[in-house]
């Protein structure tokens, strides 16, 4: 048998998921920024996109894999504000609606929300010091208590300890609110390599600072990426 030659350079489609109306366009890509490809799409282009060609190469090819079954899904409904909000609380700053420095009242008709400069990359070095420091405490006196539990159980000893522990909670209830969203398997890969990997502290294992964070629907088990 002679095997099949296989188109080069194939167009790679990817899933798209559905954000409501509602969904600003800079909310939008803040969830393309986490590794979610969200759009506004019309039912007409979510209806095209689930049929014809694209469909039909994908199948043959794999190209997409298991995404390419269904490009486009729906949100469940609040899951979307309910990220953002907890988004926001970690990694933007809120100018008040109507906030102007040079009149009373003005430039804004609804709050306005910037990224903290830098909040991922203090994340990501507080983590890294606590966690050496919690190293280092594994090797003079042995204890079973896990990385979260060890910064959470020393929060008052020293600034750094409780800055982890509010980090380490705060991304727990940001990959909660992720879980929530009832996105794919595969989407969820995509956000733990994007979002979550350069967050996580050196030295740790990445499954197993996944499994720290993970919801607390999943604590038994725990997501598996490595």
């Amino acid at each position: 048998n002679v095997a099949p030659v296989l188109p080069q350079n194939l167009p790679v489609v990817e899933y798209t998921t559905v954000v409501p109306p509602s969904v600003s366009s800079w909310d939008q890509s803040i969830l393309q920024g986490v590794g979610i490809n969200a759009s506004n799409s019309s039912a007409r282009q979510i209806l095209a996109g689930m049929m014809g060609a694209t469909v039909y190469e994908n199948g043959m090819y794999g190209v997409g894999g298991a995404q390419a079954a269904l490009p486009a899904g729906q949100f469940a409904p609040g899951s979307v504000q309910q990220f953002l909000n907890v988004y926001h609380k970690l990694f933007s700053f809120e100018v008040p609606a109507n906030y102007s420095p040079y009149k009373p009242s003005g430039w804004f008709t609804r709050p306005t929300w910037y990224e903290v400069a830098g909040r991922h990359r203090d994340i990501h070095n507080t983590l890294s010091l606590a966690y050496s420091l919690y190293q280092d405490s594994l090797g003079a006196s042995p204890a079973n208590d896990t990385f979260l539990q060890f910064v959470d159980h020393n929060r008052t000893q020293s600034k750094i300890f409780k800055q982890a522990a509010n980090y380490m909670a705060s991304l727990q209830q940001l990959n909660e609110a992720i879980y929530q969203m009832g996105i794919t398997p595969s989407e969820f890969q995509a956000i733990e390599v994007k979002f979550f990997k350069p967050l996580a502290p050196d030295g740790m294992p990445f499954g197993e600072f996944m499994s720290e964070i993970a919801p607390r629907q999943l604590l038994t088990t725990g997501p598996t990426a490595e």
